[in-house]
This record gives C-alpha cells, structure tokens and sequence, in this order.
C-alpha cells in the first residue's frame, strides 16, 4: 500500500443462489468466476481435496480490477453504472432465492479513516439487489498513534 493512501481495498461481486449453476450466471454477465461452486456437489477445498458434505447452494466470486486509490466510493459508483445493464439478472437472482452483493475487503492505511457512500450510491445499489457486504482489515497500530 502507497504510504499517502488512507485506505486500500478489492471488490468482488458475490452470488449465492439454491439451484442455479454458475454458468447460468457467468454467461449472462459475460465474466468467468475467480471462485464457484454448485449445490449438490461434494465439497473440496480450494486445491481440490475432498471435505465433508455436499455444498448446499450454489457460490461464484467474481474479480474486479480496482485501481491503486483510496477512493471506493468512485469506483463502486461506476461499477454500479456497467452492472446496471443485467439489472434482469439480479433480479432473477433475487426472485427465485438467491443472493447478490459486493464483497469489499477494506484494508486501512491509518489508525482513523473513513469515507461516505452516497444515499444514491446506496439507493443505486439497492434497486439492483446487491448488497454491502464489508470485511474490514486493521492499521495494526495502537490508538497511541492517532493524532
């Protein structure tokens, strides 16, 4: 991380769905998963070897390309923007059970940062069913060094 960011950050776009299969998804967003699975199948890790169970509903994670800022709020605005156009998508996805969101992993750069996502940006991704789903990943100092 640049030493002048406050924060970094990855973004994916998760789904989770019932009965689906992943290339019900992935052909309609023209995007191949950096992760999936499909329910019913028996569960393994992610180097192939077998786990207990069957998984119970269908996963696929895909990547974006996020640029070196510390600027999210601008980047999940425009992509917003291109996901709009599988606004049908998403809402099959949700119609029949399943679930869509952003994955943001957050990793800050500082004791004490912040930033502000939009009642728009909010309301624009809610109309498209996705949610905000946050894991944040600590400065690792101490409260001694906020100023």
């Amino acid at each position: 991380m640049t030493e002048s960011l406050r924060y970094s950050y990855d973004v994916s776009l998760r789904i989770t769905h019932p009965a689906h299969v992943p290339e019900f998804f992935s052909s309609s967003l023209g995007r191949d998963p950096r992760y999936s699975w499909t329910v019913g199948q028996p569960r393994v890790t992610r180097k192939g070897a077998p786990l207990p169970g069957i998984y119970k509903e269908t996963y696929c994670s895909y990547s974006f390309d996020v640029p070196e800022d510390d600027d999210l709020p601008r980047f999940l605005d425009e992509t917003l923007t291109d996901l709009a156009q599988h606004k049908g998508l998403f809402d099959k996805i949700q119609e029949s059970g399943g679930k869509a969101g952003f994955f943001i992993g957050l990793f800050t750069g500082a004791f004490n940062t912040g930033f502000v996502l939009s009642a728009d940006l909010q309301r624009r991704s809610a109309a498209l069913g996705l949610s905000l789903d946050f894991d944040i990943y600590g400065y690792g100092g101490s409260s001694d060094d906020a100023a």
